[in-house]
């Protein structure tokens, strides 16, 4: 995963989602939330056409 930023915008990009089935992958996440290295998605989705951009 990564953040590309051009000027004021910033463009996440990578992995979209993940889903966690195995308990210890469960626990490695839960870990990660609570350090503040991930979080939920709560943020609305949008989709950029070229004549959008100036």
């Amino acid at each position: 995963m990564s953040t590309r930023r051009e000027g004021t915008y910033q463009f996440d990009h990578g992995a979209q989602f993940l889903t966690a089935r195995d308990d210890r992958f469960r626990r490695v996440l839960k870990q990660w939330r609570n350090r503040g290295i991930i979080d939920e998605w709560d943020a609305p989705i949008v989709i950029l056409k070229n004549e959008d951009i100036s």
